[in-house]
């Protein structure tokens, strides 16, 4: 029996409702017949509805365990003899492959790994200590300024092929340190360098701004939009001690500063 969207008729056929399942997640696949002259309106139909937030049973295909599989490809076939007598095919109906999948879920994006390479280099820098916080074998201090070496890890993560760029996130962690253990680094002994990336970006012909921080600034986001997928390089440093201690010659011993130089965040926004 036939059916009516949007002003096409159209029917299901033998085969129809196929549904796969595997590591990648569930596709199913519906076959629907049209009226050839009216294919490409009835499946250009079904792949913006989504767009327009329209719900029927056309534009998503509900499961028997919660889940929703939405129309993701179309592919269309003439059904029976050729008519055209022209270079252009005609045939007087059309078969109507639609292919429905998954919706990634706000918890499949957050456990999402973001591809990513990285370089560890492993040094030390000088410290300058004032006079007085070093003595000799006989109990008198050293007059004069002592550096001593600081060992430290320069740590170069490249995220690769990232469709935009974080400018929110990369501006909030600059020059701060971490909050948390990071790459096993105790608490605030990490401290973000810095970014670089390059590319050409998505700009709105008018303002100038890249189309995606438009959309993403009302909620205080904002990033930039890559016209293909670029690497960025973040750059981290890390020192035995915490970047917020200094040493203390009259307690012989590294002391925390008040108030912080360095404010702590959370690093994981730099990978999301």
């Amino acid at each position: 029996m036939a059916r009516v969207i949007a002003g096409i008729a159209y029917e299901e056929l033998k085969g129809t409702g196929k549904i796969t399942m595997g590591p990648q997640g569930i596709v199913g696949t519906r076959i629907f017949k049209v009226v050839y002259s009216r294919a490409v309106a009835f499946a250009l139909t079904v792949l913006t509805s989504m767009n327009k937030g329209t719900q029927t049973p056309m534009y998503y295909w509900p499961l028997d365990n919660g889940m929703n599989l939405y129309p993701k490809t179309v592919e269309l076939e003439g059904l029976g003899k050729c008519l055209s007598e022209t270079d252009y095919p005609g045939y007087t109906f059309a078969r109507v492959t639609v292919t429905y999948e998954e919706l990634p879920s706000a918890a499949q994006n957050k456990n999402k790994k973001i591809p990513h390479t990285m370089s560890v280099d492993y040094s030390a820098e000088f410290i300058t200590i004032a006079p007085g916080s070093y003595k000799f074998d006989d109990g008198a201090y050293l007059p004069q300024n002592i550096g001593i070496l600081m060992p430290t890890i320069e740590r170069t993560i490249t995220l690769k092929n990232c469709k935009v760029i974080p400018e929110t996130a990369l501006r909030g962690c600059r020059g701060r340190v971490n909050e948390g253990t990071f790459f096993g680094a105790d608490p605030e002994t990490v401290l973000f360098l810095g970014a670089a990336t390059d590319g050409e970006f998505v700009e709105d012909p008018i303002t100038g701004v890249p189309a995606k921080e438009q959309e993403l600034a009302m909620n205080g986001i904002y990033t930039s939009v890559v016209s293909a997928p670029k690497d960025i390089v973040l750059k981290f440093k890390e020192r035995m001690v915490s970047w917020n201690y200094a040493y203390d010659p009259a307690e012989e011993a590294w002391r925390e500063i008040f108030p912080p130089p360095y404010e702590a965040v959370n690093f994981d926004q730099l990978f999301k």
